[in-house]
């Protein structure tokens, strides 16, 4: 599960010489500055759990008119959406889960807490979602900014 920015330049080739430069700089631009303010935001977003690598595992990957931002951590779509009642049992001979286990409930088997979240579900905690709804305005601002610079260069 990730966020992107994605930036149409199918119509940049069609450009003259000078624009095309201008708006690929200004896409590289949009990409770059974008996806490090969504990844901050997503790592403010992310729960704060036991391991704490939900927020400090989060990749931002820019290239071919696109920006990716993703969490690295394999449970990070488990925490975003939950889990639903009567699904497959969690991974319990997990590192991560059973340290998790330790620290919240103590010497309890991490084979039980693992049934019982089988059997009741988890509720979701959106953090990607909630980084997607703060963050699009501030990046259509930005790259509405970024764009009119351009044309008032190609302008003058």
């Amino acid at each position: 599960m990730s966020t992107y920015i994605k930036v149409d330049t199918g119509n940049v080739p069609h450009l003259g010489r000078r624009w095309r430069g201008e708006a690929s700089g200004a896409v590289q631009r949009i990409l770059a500055n974008g996806s490090v303010i969504v990844q901050r935001s997503m790592r403010k977003n992310a729960p704060v759990g036991v391991t704490q690598r939900l927020a400090g595992n989060i990749q931002r990957t820019v290239g071919n008119g696109e920006a990716k931002i993703t969490p690295l951590s394999k449970y990070a779509p488990v925490i975003e959406k939950g889990r639903k009642p009567g699904s497959r049992i969690p991974p319990w001979r997990n590192e991560d889960f059973q340290r998790w286990v330790r620290a919240k409930l103590g010497n309890v088997s991490p084979f039980v807490v693992a049934r019982s979240i089988a059997r009741k579900g988890t509720q979701p905690q959106p953090f990607i979602e909630k980084t997607y709804k703060e963050t699009e305005p501030q990046i259509q601002e930005y790259a509405a900014r970024a764009i009119a610079n351009v044309i008032s260069k190609l302008e003058a």
